[in-house]
């Protein structure tokens, strides 16, 4: 079934389809039990992906979320509120250990929805959208990622987020984007293949910028043992 979170990840329309390994959590469901107001902390999905998840049994699931829309502004409150934890740990966000009251936030004008997941229930988180929770009592719950093609800006823009945080990727979305101009063209439609298309100029473009930025310092050779000068960037 397309439902089964086992699947979902490598359906045709899902990019994440088009990584060669498993990456559990991500591509490969994790299953989780809650117990009475035991809670999921401030965060959004590895490489701004969707996720989805789906409450098999138990009491409800509570869950907060802010829009993509107001992501940016969750980021400045939090980081005018915390300065000091930023300072000392700038990748604070993706540790998932973030606690802040909703109504907090609400006071601060990020805007928060709120809903409650009851067995039976899917619950999907779109791209870049914090979300939170509890659980009001014991439940059993399971959790996987995908990405649709109007993902593929978010991914970007997760791996410029990471570059700043000092954060390492968990796969390379370079070689996702080589590998879906190689083989996806049967499975995705033109508008997934033209943003494809899209990156992959960018992508080819910055990395000019970046070669010629590298020969104006000096640096003539790059290989696995380092930059070295004398001889051409290769």
């Amino acid at each position: 079934s397309g439902w089964n979170l086992v699947n979902i990840a490598t359906l045709p329309r899902s990019l994440l389809s088009h990584i060669a390994y498993d990456i559990s959590g991500m591509m490969v469901p994790w299953l989780y039990v809650g117990m009475c107001f035991s809670s999921f902390c401030w965060h959004i999905e590895d490489h701004n992906a969707y996720s989805i998840n789906y409450l098999h049994w138990g009491e409800p699931k509570t869950w907060y979320g802010i829009p993509s829309s107001a992501a940016d502004r969750f980021e400045t409150v939090l980081r005018r509120e915390f300065g000091v934890l930023f300072r000392n740990s700038p990748n604070l966000l993706h540790q998932l250990v973030t606690v802040v009251d909703p109504a907090v936030l609400a006071e601060h004008g990020v805007p928060i929805f709120r809903t409650d997941q009851r067995a039976g229930e899917f619950v999907i988180t779109c791209p870049r959208a914090y979300h939170a929770g509890f659980n009001q009592g014991l439940n059993f719950a399971e959790a996987v990622n995908f990405a649709t093609y109007d993902w593929l800006s978010m991914g970007k823009l997760a791996l410029r987020q990471y570059a700043l945080s000092a954060r390492s990727p968990v796969f390379c979305h370079e070689e996702l984007l080589c590998d879906i101009a190689r083989g996806g063209a049967t499975a995705l439609d033109s508008r997934a293949l033209a943003l494809v298309r899209e990156q992959l100029a960018e992508l080819a473009a910055e990395e000019r910028h970046w070669r010629d930025v590298v020969l104006c310092v000096g640096i003539e050779e790059a290989g696995a043992g380092g930059a070295v000068a004398g001889g051409r960037l290769f």
